[in-house]
């Protein structure tokens, strides 16, 4: 029958494919995942000033410097968020890739806080690897409506930050 995990949400039906010996794909049972969802932010829900995104990153960096139970304002701490999380990711790996007759990739697609949080905590890496440790050929873009939880810093002072502000964004009044 159908995974369930969780049960707080609305599930999130997912649907697998398994390539058929060269033929056509086949369609598995569907999984329905209740907890594999973006972080409650409670207060912070659907707002978008500046205000709120400063809040929302300042907590998001507290629950990657440990301080897992940092809750958003009327929202979720990041162990929370963890709790429902990872039983899920947890439930895939049983149900397909400690089956030895599974041949295929898992592939889980969800919205950036939550994925990245998980992510961190399963793969024992601090947010700022990448960042510290990038290879050559790594271009990274970041996008963001206020200043992300990274150390830039170190970034800018290593010549390696090309930074596109709002006011580079913004028209003169010629332009407009």
């Amino acid at each position: 029958g159908p995974l369930q995990v969780g049960g707080q949400a609305d599930p999130v039906e997912v649907h697998v494919y398994r390539q058929s010996r060269g033929r056509r794909a086949v369609r598995e049972p569907a999984l329905q995942l209740v907890d594999l969802h973006e972080v409650q932010a409670g207060e912070l829900e659907d707002r978008d000033d500046d205000d709120a995104i400063t809040l929302f990153n300042t907590v998001y960096q507290r629950w990657h410097s440990g301080e897992l139970d940092a809750p958003m304002p009327g929202g979720e701490s990041g162990r929370e968020v963890l709790d429902r999380y990872l039983p899920v990711l947890a439930a895939l790996r049983r149900r397909y890739l400690d089956d030895e007759h599974w041949t295929q990739d898992i592939v889980v697609v969800s919205h950036g806080a939550a994925i990245r949080l998980a992510a961190a905590v399963l793969a024992g890496v601090e947010h700022t690897f990448v960042l510290d440790h990038q290879p050559p050929n790594l271009h990274l873009v970041l996008c963001s409506r206020g200043e992300p939880c990274l150390p830039l810093s170190r970034l800018r002072a290593r010549g390696q930050l090309a930074e596109v502000t709002v006011d580079d964004l913004r028209f003169t009044l010629d332009e407009a």
